[in-house]
C-alpha cells in the first residue's frame, strides 16, 4: 500500500481576483507563501515522507518545494499534475467569463462534470490524466509515502473519478478543497481509499476560504 498525500497549492494571485488560472502561471500571494510553509511543517512533523512531487506551475511548484525542503528531499516535477486547462478562459476573471460566456459559465458552476471551457480540457479528462499520472508515481514508490502538490479542479476531478466510479455527472456533488489543505489516499493496486479529504486543521488563522 502506498500513501499519497495531495496538497492543494497555497493561495495564489489568481485566487484573490477570482480568475480562471488553469495553466496560467499565477504566483503565490504572501498568504499563500505562509500557507505553504505551514503545510510543509505539518506534513514533515506528521509523516515520514519518501518522495515529493509537484506540478510545474509556480503556485503548486513553490508549495511542493517548501514541502520537499521541510522533508529533506528533492522536488520531482511532473506536468501530468497540472491544473485543468481552461482554453479561452485562461486569465479571465469569473466576472468576465460570466459576461462573455454566460451559459457556459453557469454550466461550469452548476454542472462542472458536463462542462467544457471553449478550447479547454474537459474536467473528466483532467481527472483521468491525474489518475494515470498518480498511478505511475505510485508504481515507482510501492509501500512508501508520497506527497503531491497540485491544483483544485485536478483534485476534485480525481476524487470524482475514484469515489463516483468515473461518473463525472456526479462531479458537481464533489466539493473543492481549500488552499494548502491535505487530502490522504491509500493506493493498493486498483483499490484506492480516501482517509482524509481537504483537512485544514494545521492552517489555523492562515486558512483561506476563497472559491474555488
Amino acid at each position: 500500500m502506498t500513501k499519497v498525500i495531495l496538497v492543494r497549492h497555497g493561495q495564489s494571485d489568481a485566487n484573490v481576483v477570482k480568475m480562471f488560472a488553469g495553466v496560467y502561471d499565477s504566483h503565490l500571494t504572501p498568504l499563500g507563501h505562509a500557507q505553504a510553509e505551514c503545510v510543509a511543517r505539518a506534513i514533515s512533523e506528521q509523516y515520514h515522507v519518501d518522495a515529493v512531487y509537484a506540478s510545474d506551475l509556480q503556485r503548486a511548484n513553490v508549495t511542493g518545494l517548501r514541502i520537499a525542503e521541510a522533508c529533506g528531499l528533492p522536488l520531482q516535477v511532473d506536468i501530468g499534475l497540472r491544473e485543468c486547462y481552461m482554453g479561452e478562459w485562461e486569465g479571465l476573471t469569473f466576472a468576465d467569463a460570466e459576461k462573455n460566456f454566460y451559459e457556459l459559465f453557469w454550466e461550469w458552476r452548476t454542472d462542472i462534470g458536463n462542462s467544457r471551457c471553449p478550447g479547454g480540457e474537459k474536467p473528466g479528462d483532467a481527472g483521468d490524466r491525474m489518475y494515470d499520472t498518480i498511478r505511475r508515481i505510485v508504481d515507482r514508490h510501492p509501500g512508501e509515502t508520497v506527497v503531491i502538490a497540485t491544483h483544485s479542479v485536478a483534485i476534485r476531478a480525481l476524487e470524482c473519478r475514484i469515489t463516483k466510479n468515473r461518473d463525472y455527472n456526479e462531479m458537481k456533488n464533489v466539493p473543492y478543497v481549500q488552499n494548502a489543505s491535505i487530502t490522504v489516499m491509500e493506493w493498493d493496486g486498483d483499490d484506492v481509499r480516501y482517509t482524509m479529504i481537504g483537512d485544514e486543521a494545521h492552517l489555523g488563522d492562515l486558512s483561506s476560504t476563497k472559491f474555488p
